[in-house]
């Protein structure tokens, strides 16, 4: 039998306590001279007081500083290769730099005052609102967003916050000073947690702590923000029409509990039904509608994990005029896998692709580094557990089989058909 190796020791940082009492958790290597830090902070969409206000705030506090506009610091990050993404989401928004360690003396200082005081100008909002306006209405336009926002929608409400989506309207009705007031209530040198990757020494350790101490009045966040009460609605099918498309999706699949609500046995598995069904390319899914129903490209099974819950959704781009056949043969595998368990031949096969993913997604610092940081958003995840690889190792074809029936039965899923 294969071992399936434990991976979660390499998702386990170096902490360093700095003078200022911040901790800065780190994965060193010596084997590289680029460095990335990840600046986490509690200023996601939860926090927001208008829709796309975090969103904005994520990536419009990168465009310019107190001291340099946003041409002179692009040209300024451009000539020495730095590379700086933003995202918010529903908690947290991340700031991530990847750089040369000799950049770094100059780098942090600016990133210093990045953070502190909103830089942009009412030109820079005004190109990110008719950026995101039109991004907003192109998603409008595409059968897969269409599908994806209602089905949130239909399992969550349109009130709450993971079922709650922009209109172009929203972009519109946002302003500039709302944006900079929540950059200065929710981002700044000490209301971040930091994590440091690469080419790391002492000397970066203590920069980063002179220029982000950790304040006595501003304390470290734990990153614990709440989301509103969950009430999962009841099972539902729709079918939408979305003008001008040139393709049918669906998507189809029910609200799980979090991992804190399921036994580690049960979470594991529920990982092998996954992928048993939709997890790669010789899937259960993948060979019944692509190698011999060719209705679609591509399908894949996915779970997403938030705070309070996760979620399991079977999605794909479909032709139009077997959009219904395509549904029922997804129903066709969720029903089989209730009643058959799989042969031993094909559980070992799920094993072997399920492992290789997870240590393919922690194969070097800067990926071990992205796990961890994702890990602020979404709480813990059961892949970089202890007891992962021994549950996945010793899970037999009948107990996938009864989880199935527990968790994945076909009358528990919602559909949504977004079609011309």
């Amino acid at each position: 039998m294969i071992r399936y190796p434990d991976v979660s020791s390499l998702l386990a940082p170096q902490t360093h306590l700095c003078a200022s009492g911040r901790r800065i958790h780190t994965f060193p290597s010596a084997s590289t001279e680029l460095v990335k830090l990840d600046f986490m902070t509690d200023a996601g969409y939860l926090h927001q007081p208008r829709l796309l206000c975090a969103s904005a705030a994520a990536r419009l506090v990168t465009v310019a500083t107190p001291g340099m506009s946003a041409q002179r610091l692009a040209e300024y990050l451009d000539a020495r290769g730095v590379s700086i993404e933003a995202n918010a989401y529903h908690f947290t928004s991340s700031l991530t730099v990847y750089t040369h360690r000799r950049y770094l003396p100059d780098l942090i200082p600016l990133l210093h005052d990045m953070l502190s005081a909103p830089a942009f100008t009412e030109d820079d909002f005004q190109v990110w609102r008719a950026a995101k306006r039109q991004e907003i209405a192109e998603h409008g336009r595409r059968t897969s967003s269409v599908a994806r926002i209602a089905w949130n929608q239909a399992v969550f409400g349109s009130g709450h916050l993971l079922g709650r989506f922009a209109t172009p309207e929203d972009a519109d009705r946002l302003q500039a000073d709302t944006v900079r007031a929540f950059i200065g209530r929710h981002y700044g040198p000490s209301s971040c947690s930091i994590v440091l990757s690469g080419a790391i020494d002492g000397a970066t350790e203590a920069l980063l702590d002179r220029y982000f101490p950790l304040s006595a009045a501003e304390p470290e966040p734990a990153s614990e923000a709440r989301m509103p009460d969950l009430e999962p609605l009841a099972p539902s099918r729709q079918r939408l029409p979305v003008e001008g498309a040139q393709q049918a999706s669906l998507r189809i699949g029910c609200v799980l509990p979090s991992p804190e609500g399921m036994s580690a046995e049960e979470s594991v598995r529920l990982a092998l039904c996954s992928n048993l069904l939709g997890g790669y390319f010789g899937s259960r899914l993948m060979s019944n509608l692509r190698e011999d129903k060719g209705y679609t490209y591509g399908i894949a099974s996915h779970i997403r994990q938030y705070r309070p819950c996760r979620t399991f959704y079977i999605d794909a781009d479909v032709a139009d005029d077997c959009i219904e056949e395509a549904e029922a043969e997804v129903m066709k595998e969720l029903r089989l896998l209730t009643e058959q368990p799989p042969s031993r031949e094909e559980l070992d096969t799920v094993r072997n692709t399920l492992c290789g993913d997870a240590m393919r997604m922690l194969d070097g610092v800067f990926e071990r580094s992205d796990r961890f940081c994702e890990q602020f958003e979404t709480g813990t995840v059961d892949l970089w557990k202890p007891y992962f690889a021994s549950i996945v190792a010793e899970t037999t074809p009948k107990q996938v089989m009864e989880l199935a029936v527990k968790w994945l039965n076909p009358d528990r899923m919602t559909t949504v058909l977004a079609t011309p």
